[in-house]
């Protein structure tokens, strides 16, 4: 029987590199897929569940993980049917949903954390603009969470 003969050190880096590779670039891959739908759409999906008044669209992004605070519109040069090319919504969700009048969901991005001192594009708080439209709820759960205006 002949021993074994050790390998040099540089077969050794060459096979664990090789490993690497192919373990680590399916692996980059699979996290980058994962990871597209934010890039590519954003936080439009919140948005627009907002927009239709889909209570449990929007509690059900928010469980999954979507931004309360987000304005990001994701990659707009890459929507071909798209006029509207901002990279950023005017409003932050919270405002958006008090604005639409949908208490609820206003309340349920609160309770995810969305910033309870957000401003519209004209530097109205967000307790101000509840008060506004007579959301007395928003109101309460804003103060509660400490919002300053």
């Amino acid at each position: 029987m002949r021993a074994a003969v050790p390998r040099p050190p540089r077969a050794r880096l060459r096979v664990a590199g090789a490993l690497l590779i192919a373990v680590g670039v399916p692996l980059l891959l699979f996290l980058g897929y994962l990871a597209l739908p934010v890039f590519w759409r954003g936080n439009q999906d919140l948005y627009e569940a907002i927009e239709s008044s889909d209570l449990p669209r929007v509690e059900r992004l928010l469980q999954q993980g979507a931004d309360p605070n987000s304005r990001s519109r994701g990659f707009q040069f890459l929507r071909v049917g798209t006029r509207d090319r901002r990279r950023y919504f005017e409003e932050a969700p919270l405002i958006r949903a008090i604005r639409v009048r949908e208490p609820e969901i206003a309340e349920a991005l609160i309770a995810a954390g969305a910033d309870v001192d957000a401003r519209d594009p004209e530097g109205q708080s967000a307790v101000a603009l509840a008060a506004q439209y007579g959301q007395t709820t928003v109101v309460t759960r804003l103060r509660e969470k400490g919002a300053k205006e």
